[in-house]
């Protein structure tokens, strides 16, 4: 992963290949003090996990794919949970 601070609050984030995007922020986070922040992005990957929560059945159900896919847009947010 290569980063690099834009402004006091604003970072530049690029995520190489084969490495976990969820992993990677989170590691980012961590090792920058980050408690919360607002994600966007785009790219591209060649394995994707896409899953939902189906209500009816309480629990997540997701896909793999593997292939080249395009991630058109990446949007999410990132909060620290409290700890007591």
């Amino acid at each position: 992963m290569f980063y690099t601070k834009i402004t006091e609050n604003k970072w530049l984030i690029r995520i190489k290949r084969n490495e976990e995007i969820i992993d990677s922020i989170k590691k980012f986070c961590i090792h920058n003090n980050i408690n919360s922040a607002q994600i966007s992005g785009i790219g591209a990957c060649n394995f994707a996990k896409i899953g939902a929560y189906v209500f009816s059945e309480e629990k997540y159900l997701s896909n793999k794919y593997t292939g080249d896919y395009e991630i058109l847009s990446l949007l999410g947010n990132v909060s620290k949970i409290a700890e007591n």
